[in-house]
């Protein structure tokens, strides 16, 4: 995904500002520092050229780029979608509007958009996962069937291909097979995010804290916010009798995600444990 993202670049900084020195200026800006990783500052000159052309999609592409690119997904949607009526950069807006919609959760909008890029040379691996979930988890058997059969055939044994495996062989209670397959998509893609996720809750399940430990520890160093790798982090002190680790643990959970309700119920009785039942409430 990173490789994509980094991609993106030259469509931020293209076309965008034609005949205006003033916005060309800051659009030259804002994708310089958006190649030196400098998000908000990038974000405050797309959106003073955007201020000086209200409207424009392709400004509006840049703004929505470097949102996503922050992780800041809800707040993205609006100027992906009127990047869709900038032609050059349409393809790449309608994907990470998609990816941006699937991850905020309204996996019924994000569909159409992903549909029109499961075709995409770059973008179809991604698109492709994300479908056969978004029908896995809305019951539709036969269409997240064959999202993954054009998974398999367009990218075989691909990370994504791999990570979908381990998740099957999970849900069937075959942890080796599962982890097997979690190990191959890391090896294909270190980056990607969830796989140290999941070796790491394998291990826990095995009881294998030392190991889980390590794993969602990487996890973090991918996704810093991530609630689940805070939480099991969490139960890993809580074995260990670490009270005040475990707590910090699921209080970053909660912060992470507020509606991470594992990580509140443990967070509970951990206090009511301590006699703290006024906070535990």
């Amino acid at each position: 995904m990173a490789g994509v993202l980094a991609a993106f670049l030259s469509l931020a900084a293209a076309g965008t500002a034609k005949g205006d020195p003033t916005l060309a200026a800051l659009t030259r800006e804002g994708s310089a520092l958006m190649a030196e990783g400098r998000l908000e500052a990038a974000l405050g000159a797309f959106r003073q050229a955007l201020e000086l052309r209200p409207n424009d999609p392709a400004l509006e592409f840049n703004v929505g780029l470097t949102l996503f690119q922050m992780g800041r997904f809800g707040e993205a949607i609006e100027p992906l979608r009127r990047a869709r009526a900038h032609p050059p950069s349409a393809p790449q807006a309608r994907f990470l509007l998609g990816v941006a919609l699937y991850e905020s959760g309204d996996l019924a909008a994000a569909t159409p958009e992903l549909e029109a890029s499961r075709a995409h040379s770059e973008l179809g691996e991604k698109a492709l996962y994300m479908l056969v979930e978004i029908h896995r988890h809305a019951g539709e058997a036969e269409r997240a069937q064959a999202a993954f059969l054009d998974l398999q055939r367009r990218y075989p044994g691909s990370a994504f291909y791999h990570k979908l495996m381990g998740a099957a062989y999970d849900a069937e209670g075959m942890h080796a097979e599962a982890l097997q397959e979690f190990q191959a998509a890391r090896q294909k893609d270190p980056r990607i995010p969830e796989i140290a996720f999941a070796i790491g809750f394998m291990h826990f399940k095995r009881r294998e804290l030392g190991h889980a430990a390590k794993w969602l520890q990487d996890e973090l160093a991918v996704q810093p916010c991530h609630a689940g790798a805070h939480h099991y982090l969490g139960e890993i002190e809580s074995a260990r009798g670490r009270a005040t680790g475990a707590e910090a643990r699921y209080r970053r959970a909660i912060a992470c995600d507020a509606s991470y309700a594992a990580a509140q119920a443990v967070l509970g009785a951990l206090m009511v444990a301590e006699g703290r039942f006024e906070e535990a409430l």
